[in-house]
């Protein structure tokens, strides 16, 4: 099984594809595919690997027999949703039981008066 993960050295890509590195460097100069150098290497690449990238190296004599046995390293997907609050909750619920008209003058209200209005008439004090 070949995995391709999203940044790959020459190395790493020689390895999979049975070439040399100076191999994978040629034809990325020569396919202008997005790279760069590694922090503290003076020349070696890190090749970033798109679907150009792995559509060509899946082209070549040694991968093209394993095209369908490719899976892709990628990080899971964080979940990001956000937190709402009790009051926001039973706010939303409130208003969807609301008929339009009930809507409407509660708009209207909030418009008119704003939300310190809305807590006088609700009999909250402001502190």
């Amino acid at each position: 099984m070949i995995k391709f993960k999203t940044r790959m050295t020459s190395a790493e890509l020689a390895a999979l594809a049975a070439t040399t590195p100076q191999t994978i460097s040629r034809w990325a100069r020569a396919q202008n595919w997005k790279r760069r150098k590694l922090k503290g290497s003076k020349r070696q690449l890190e090749i970033f690997v798109n679907a150009a990238v792995r559509e060509y190296l899946l082209s070549t004599k040694q991968l093209r027999y394993f095209a369908g046995e490719i899976t892709y390293a990628q990080e899971t997907p964080a979940d990001y949703s956000t937190s709402t609050s009790d009051l926001a909750l039973q706010l939303q619920e409130a208003l969807s039981m609301m008929t339009a008209s009930e809507q409407h003058r509660l708009s209207e209200l909030l418009e008119n008066e704003g939300v310190s209005g809305l807590l006088s008439r609700l009999g909250i004090e402001e502190e």
